[in-house]
């Protein structure tokens, strides 16, 4: 079991310089634990990415 950030979740999502070391984090071991925010933080990056039109 891993505890990972919301960064770590949207590297998986949009593209960035973490993706392919989240992947690999994944592949090691996919059962995740995530703080009880990781949506409300994960919509504000997606609301970044939308903003700046990444």
């Amino acid at each position: 079991m891993i505890v990972v950030d919301t960064n770590v979740i949207a590297s998986l999502w949009v593209p960035n310089d973490m993706e392919e070391l989240a992947y690999k984090v994944l592949k090691k071991d996919p059962d995740w634990i995530v703080p009880l925010l990781w949506r409300s933080e994960f919509s504000n990056i997606l609301a970044l990415y939308l903003r700046k039109k990444i």
